[in-house]
């Protein structure tokens, strides 16, 4: 979004910067800088929009989830989340000293 509108209202500028010709859709853009300021924002903001209304909300480390808001049906604790990432950190550092115990859950303050 943010690089249509600087194309829209300072591509020449740009493209003088480095040293080559304006495109032609550079050009039609600055033809038409208030329609395509409104299209590239209004597009703009409609996707970043979908993108975040799909309700996932996942953290994973080295591969590994952590949390899941799909398969759960709910967001974590921030106490859990801790506790669940430590757990998958002491993991990882275990598995790279090729030890294969399983750690010790953390105690976090609820």
């Amino acid at each position: 979004m943010w690089s249509a509108i600087a194309l829209t209202h300072a591509g020449d500028s740009i493209s003088r910067a480095f040293g080559v010709t304006v495109p032609e859709f550079v050009t039609n853009l600055r033809g038409n800088k208030m329609g395509s300021t409104l299209g590239a924002w209004f597009i703009g903001n409609t996707l970043s929009q979908n993108m975040l209304n799909t309700g996932a909300f996942e953290v994973y480390y080295d591969g590994e989830t952590i949390f899941s808001k799909i398969e759960s049906h709910r967001l974590p604790s921030m106490p859990e989340l801790m506790n669940d990432l430590t757990i998958a950190i002491e993991r990882y550092q275990q598995k790279a000293l090729g030890d294969t115990s399983e750690p010790a859950a953390a105690e976090m303050p609820a």
